[in-house]
This record gives C-alpha cells, sequence and structure tokens, in this order.
C-alpha cells in the first residue's frame, strides 16, 4: 500500500501539465527509473501498471536518445517475450503493448514522404531492440486476450514503417498470424490478414513464404463478414502495387481482388 501510494501521486505529478518539461524529465527519470522499473515485476498488478504509466509519461517528455530506447524495451521483453509468460494479467499485457507501441512511434523518423529517412550516423535506431520486439510480437500473437491480438498487429504495421530492418525477421512471425484467420471475432481476422500483408511487403528471399500467405489468406474471400472479404481485396491491391516480386505471383494475387468485384456488397 505505502509504494502503491508513492506511485500514485508521482503519476498524479507527472500527469499535470505543468510539472514535466524537456529539461526536467531527465533527472526526474534519472532519480526515478530504477525504482519504477523494478516495480515492473511488483506481485501487485496496480503497482505494475503505476509505474508502466509513470514511465510513458515521462517519455513523452524526454528527447529521442538511444540510452532510453535500450533501456526500456528489454525490461518490456523479460514480462513478455517468455515462453511462459511472466506477465499474468491481460490488461497488463496490454498496457505493456501499447507502452511499446509508443516508443516505436517516439522513435520512428519519417520524412514527408513517408518513407524511412536516414540518420546521420546511417544506422536504424530501432535496429538494437529489433529482436526483443519480434520475440514479443511472436509469444503476443498467440495471446488469448483479442485487444493484445489487435495491438500486435498495429505494432506490426508501425514497425514496418519505422525501421528499415524489419525485413530481417519479418517472415518469423507468419506463423501466429496464419492462425489468427481462423479466430471467432472477425475483428482479430481482419487485423491478421492486414499483419500478413504488412510481412508479405517486407519478405525479400522467400518466394515459398509469400506464396503460402496468398494462399492462407484467399479463403477468407468467402468469409461471411464483409469486412474481412474487403481487407482480402486491399490486400490483394497491395500486393499488385507495392510487392517487390508481384510479377511472379500474378496468377495468385489476382483471384483475391477479382472475387471481391463480385462480392455483394457495393463497397
Amino acid at each position: 500500500m505505502v509504494r502503491q501510494r508513492a506511485l500514485k501521486e508521482i503519476l498524479e505529478f507527472c500527469q499535470n501539465a505543468d510539472n514535466l518539461s524537456s529539461e526536467n524529465s531527465v533527472e526526474i527519470f534519472d532519480v526515478t527509473y530504477l525504482c519504477l522499473i523494478k516495480c515492473y515485476s511488483d506481485k501487485f498488478e496496480m503497482c505494475r501498471s503505476l509505474a508502466c504509466s509513470i514511465i510513458t509519461e515521462i517519455l513523452k517528455h524526454l528527447e529521442q536518445n538511444d540510452y532510453y530506447l535500450s533501456m526500456l524495451v528489454p525490461v518490456i521483453a523479460k514480462r513478455l517475450a517468455t515462453q511462459d509468460v511472466v506477465e499474468e494479467s491481460e490488461e497488463m499485457r496490454l498496457q505493456l503493448l501499447k507502452q511499446l507501441n509508443f516508443i516505436i512511434d517516439k522513435y520512428k523518423d519519417l520524412n514527408t514522404t513517408g518513407s524511412v529517412r536516414a540518420h546521420s550516423d546511417g544506422e536504424d535506431r530501432l535496429l538494437k531492440p529489433y529482436n526483443d520486439i519480434i520475440d514479443i510480437l511472436k509469444i503476443c500473437l498467440m495471446d488469448t486476450y483479442p485487444a493484445v491480438l489487435k495491438e500486435c498487429c498495429e505494432i506490426i504495421e508501425l514497425i514496418a514503417i519505422a525501421s528499415p530492418s524489419f525485413h530481417y525477421r519479418a517472415e518469423s512471425l507468419a506463423g501466429p498470424l496464419f492462425i489468427m484467420l481462423k479466430h471467432r471475432h472477425s475483428s482479430i481476422r481482419i487485423a491478421a490478414i492486414k499483419g500478413l500483408s504488412t510481412v508479405a511487403l517486407n519478405i525479400h528471399s522467400n518466394a515459398d513464404m509469400i506464396k503460402r500467405i496468398i494462399k492462407e489468406i484467399s479463403p477468407l474471400v468467402m468469409d461471411s463478414i464483409a469486412g474481412v472479404r474487403r481487407e482480402c481485396s486491399r490486400a490483394g491491391c497491395l500486393f499488385l502495387l507495392k510487392m517487390r516480386d508481384r510479377y511472379s505471383h500474378f496468377e495468385r494475387i489476382l483471384p483475391l481482388v477479382l472475387c471481391c468485384l463480385t462480392d455483394e456488397i457495393d463497397e
């Protein structure tokens, strides 16, 4: 209870717009981060949640710095990227993924055309924590909590934009996404199709995996939910326009689009 009260007071302080600035947030982070990170593994869920919220609030004011990036992602990975998931709370797993989403978004560096801009040192800022991020996604894509699955698919789309290194292990995410295509919730099936589309567009050399992705998506053009069928057609259009080796796969991609041209839904 003492820890919980202290964490609540710190969170209230951080949420007050007048208290934090880019100048003092560095000092506040340096003073508190060891205690806050320790609270990520606290046995009480409320303490874990409060610590996570405080870190996110402070991060909003911190300038981009590899130090914070390489420190926080491994902490999240220790909670989520293990075969026997350490974090038992569904809500806490979702909160940690939302924090990871926020961190990736904060460190993405895009120019006005939407493509990745090279940094002065020529390096990908997300390369150091890249393996931890992919390991987190691989485990969490097999979660039983639908909101976690959706958040994972959002992170896949974001990191594909934010990191030029995404293609290194992109295809390792395909397996869990294939399972999601059979989920009873249509929103999860839609998220899985989006995720697989992103993965397929970032596979550079494995033609067999691209064939399998198209093969797994194809049956969903007959799905009973119009939104799922619509996402299949979007995937087909993306493949026709942006896939690196699309000319080798036209006979597989075209049915995704052509079937939807005869759909009963006007859209």
